[in-house]
């Protein structure tokens, strides 16, 4: 998933990657006060970490891969928590996983790895809502801006006590719905938002998912998240417990997504 050079080379001629403000760490509560619904996504006892951000007061957003094991093998629901403002020891909320859905493409091996990257979204619903004052989640943008400066917000394994915010990132490259920033980011921030300020408003526009090198500089590349929402949501109300990988539905998948070619 990280043969970034092939996404260029597909996408968009060699050029120098845009200038970005520097890596920022958010230790202050002030800092980090607007960005409560970004959070630790805490896997399995806490053995596997991931950033997540809360859209709506029970639905959190992440990249499908990080809810699986190394073997493959999905995480149970109740393996999963929740930790959103984590800084400092401390969370805002703490909130299990009730179930989740997973992009019904979305593959952990196997075709185009463009492909796969546009499809590493999952869905979370929580066990009880986050209605904790100052944490507001996100709102989700339609599409990815092609011109506009993104940010991302993440946690990494080797930043993992506070997020840290990105900004003036550009959308440097796209393809089928996968992206490619001239962010930088860790492990650990698979599922961090990317965030762009559309009609005025701060909103999310897609995911990171995979990190990796080109010229010299750190990239990271992610999803755009805005055609993935009339599919999982679906999906997850269709999994009245635990997880769905697939629709619950008789039509194709490619009647349900509305294509004619799947």
């Amino acid at each position: 998933m990280l043969r970034i050079l092939t996404l260029l080379a597909l996408c968009a001629a060699a050029a120098p990657l845009a200038a970005q403000t520097p890596l920022r760490s958010l230790t202050s509560a002030d800092a980090a006060r607007q960005w409560q619904a970004v959070g630790r996504l805490s896997i399995g006892n806490g053995t596997a970490l991931c950033s997540a951000t809360l859209v709506s007061d029970r639905l959190v957003l992440t990249a499908a891969h990080c809810l699986f094991r190394s073997d493959g093998v999905a995480y149970p629901p109740e393996a999963i928590e929740f930790q959103p403002g984590w800084r400092n020891g401390g969370a805002a909320a703490y909130r299990r996983a009730k179930r989740f859905a997973i992009h019904p493409e979305f593959q952990l091996s196997g075709q185009d790895w463009a492909y796969r990257l546009a499809r590493d979204i999952a869905i979370i619903e929580l066990d009880l809502p986050v209605n904790t004052g100052g944490v507001a989640p996100l709102d989700i943008s339609d599409h990815a801006p092609d011109s506009l400066a993104v940010s991302v917000i993440s946690y990494a394994v080797d930043r993992a006590n506070a997020p840290s915010i990105e900004e003036d990132c550009a959308i440097v490259a796209r393809e089928s719905g996968a992206l490619l920033l001239s962010c930088s980011a860790g492990p650990g921030a698979s599922g961090a938002p990317i965030l762009a300020n559309v009609g005025g408003r701060l909103q999310m526009v897609g995911l990171i998912s995979a990190t990796g090198q080109w010229g010299g500089d750190q990239v990271s590349a992610g999803a755009e998240i805005g055609p993935a929402m009339a599919v999982l949501l679906p999906l997850l109300r269709a999994a009245p417990g635990g997880i769905m990988f697939r629709p619950a539905q008789a039509q194709s998948l490619a009647e349900q997504l509305g294509r004619t070619n799947p």
